[in-house]
Formats: C-alpha cells, structure tokens, sequence
C-alpha cells in the first residue's frame, strides 16, 4: 500500500472499511484507552517522525494483528514503546554516571588520585534507574488495515522522573544518620575506612542531582545537605593525608627504593619518612630484554601492605612491564606502571570494604 497516496479508488476505500468492521468485530474488545483511529489515507505523522517537546520523552512501536487479536498486538506495541522508552532513559542516566571520559580512555581512571578512583568504582556500581519508577501514557494508536499493523505513541513525562528522583534523594538523605558515629582516632587510613561507606550515599545523591539537572530542574536542596558536605569533605581531607612508606624485603632490593618512590610521588601517593598509614614491604627483581631494538623491562614483584597497627591490608604479587628505545626510560616506565596497578589494587580494596560493610550492615 502506497501511504502518502492521495487519490484512493473508491473500491479500495469500501474494502478497506469492510476490513476495519470484520477485525475489530472478531476476537476480544478493544481496550477502553485504545482509540482506534478511522480509516484514514496515509500514516499519521506521529508514525513518520517520533514528537518531540521539552515536557516528555516519546516512543513509537507497532505490532501486527494476528488471529484477529486486538488487544494482543496493542498489547505488544505498548510493551515494545515501554521498553524503548526505558531503555534511552537508562542509556543517558549511564552516560551521565559513568561520563565519557572515564568510558573513552582507562588513562584518564590511572591518572586519578585514590580518592577519584574510589568515588569512580563507587559510581559506576550505582543503580539509579532501578529506583525510578517509570509512568508511561499511551497517547495516540493507529491501525494500519491493509498490513494488520496496530501502531502506538507513548510518552514518559519528564515531571513524573524528577519526582521520583526527588522520592530516591529522600531515601538517601535518610541512611546519612547511620554513618555519622565514624570513628576519628587511630591512622588516616584506619579513620578513612570507618567514614568511606557513606560513599554510595554521598554519590547517587550527587548523581541524582546532576540526573535531574539534565532532565530539565534541580532537585529540591536536602535537609541534611550540610551534613553530607561535612562528610565529603571529611572523605577528602583523610585521602589528603594519607602517608605511605616503603620498605625492601631484602637488601639486594634496597637499591630499587628510589626508583619506586619516584613511582608512587608521581602517582599521586605521599611517601615520607614520616610514620605511615601503608607500609609497603617489598621484594622486587628486574628482568630485562631487547624486543625490536627496544628494551623491555619486566619486574616480578611480592608487595606486603601493611597498616600501621602491623595487620595486613593486602598483598600484591604479579609481573608488570614496559617497552622503551632507551633502556633507562623503559626502567622508568615499568616502575610508573607498578605504582598505578598498586593504587588501583589499594582503591579496590577499599571498594570492596566499602561494599561488604553496606551490605552485611544495612543490606543494601
């Protein structure tokens, strides 16, 4: 059938209004909020191009007619819209967790100091849009006759979103009271550990917050907006104070100490002679190979991190490797390398700290 025809032959018109009257008669009765649209020339133009407004998110889907079943395909092609609708809200609810940054280039995540890494990890594992109910309308429905196609228009309002976000923010300020006896002694890290599960708090309400923004208002300002300011600032000023330390295993290790110091400053990580948060032991032998005219520096590493009360923190035992022409910037290189895979090991430990607290004492 030619759509965008405009001079139909009268035959054709009878039968297809012989058709319309034999397939709504057949089966069970139209839904009541289906409106089923008279037999017209031409698609609707909502078919041809999906609405657009400020004010609302819209979908359009189709399902054929089969054993003259109206309310099954109407059905369908309400399920299909629904699901194509949630799926472009999760799709930018995601792009705005994550940011593109992050999700373009792992470089960018290396480059970020622990306290960035953690709040990262924290983030990506957040599940917004399972906490947002989604209240869908059906707005128009078309049948397309001559090819048994039941056509629908639905529509998610942006206003329904941003008061479901405004219910989750509420939620969420409600958990900061259970994380506000954190303690205040011992280590920066021992103190860090005690505060850092009121992390995934913290960052689905700035999440909300930015979600909201972009689908058109700014949640409402949090009651408790000064405590939870307090707690992340608090959050930053342990991770600015945190003191590592290294230590060789051995003493035919003890030479690579500058060389790893160099590392870790360079990283991000404060190393002094001062008493640490992190004691690092570590053993580590070089192997070195010419790969192409270059040189390829392997380092075999057994890292111990201990805290400053002489329990484990965590242990690092893997090869690391960088490739350079000159031989002393491939040293180098390996080194960098070994200090960012031991940041990250740090800040998924904390991660993981941060997880199991939450949910073996809050269930969530």
């Amino acid at each position: 059938m030619n759509f965008m025809q405009t001079q139909p032959s009268v035959i054709k018109i009878l039968g297809m209004m012989l058709l319309t009257l034999l397939l709504w008669s057949c089966g069970t009765p139209t839904p009541q909020e289906t409106i089923v649209r008279s037999v017209q020339v031409g698609w609707p133009e909502w078919i041809l191009k999906t609405p657009e407004d400020s004010q609302h998110f819209y979908a359009v889907s189709s399902a054929t007619v089969e054993n003259n079943d109206v309310n099954l395909a109407y059905s369908k092609a309400v399920w299909a819209a629904q699901t194509e609708l949630k799926s472009q809200m999760q799709l930018a609810i995601k792009k705005i967790q994550i940011g593109n940054d992050w999700a373009d280039s792992q470089q960018t995540f290396d480059n970020q100091d622990l306290e960035a890494q953690l709040r990262s990890l924290v983030r990506q594992k957040l599940t917004p849009d399972k906490n947002i109910r989604f209240s869908y309308k059906t707005e128009e429905t078309y049948v397309d006759i001559e090819n048994r196609k039941f056509f629908v228009l639905v529509s998610l309002a942006k206003s329904d979103i941003l008061n479901n976000l405004n219910e989750r923010a509420n939620l969420l300020e409600s958990q900061l009271k259970d994380y506000k006896h954190a303690i205040h002694k011992g280590s920066t890290l021992a103190q860090l550990m005690s505060l850092s599960p009121v992390l995934p708090t913290l960052e689905e309400l700035k999440l909300l917050n930015e979600i909201s923004l972009t689908f058109g208002a700014p949640l409402p300002p949090l009651k408790k907006q000064l405590l939870a300011d307090l707690m992340n600032d608090q959050i930053t000023r342990l991770f600015s104070g945190l003191v590592f330390s290294v230590d060789a295993l051995t003493a035919e290790t003890e030479k690579l100490e500058l060389a790893l110091t160099l590392a870790l400053q360079n990283s991000g990580l404060t190393v002094s002679a001062r008493r640490p948060d992190l004691l690092l032991k570590y053993y580590i032998e070089i192997e070195t190979e010419i790969v192409d005219k270059s040189t390829k520096v392997s380092l075999d590493t057994d890292i111990e991190m201990i805290n400053r009360d002489s329990s484990n923190f965590e242990n690092f035992n893997r090869s690391v490797a960088a490739e350079n022409l000159i031989p002393e910037a491939a040293q180098a290189n390996a080194f960098d390398q070994l200090a960012i895979e031991l940041k990250q090991t740090i800040t998924q430990k904390l991660e993981n700290y941060v997880e199991e607290v939450n949910r073996l004492n809050y269930g969530r």
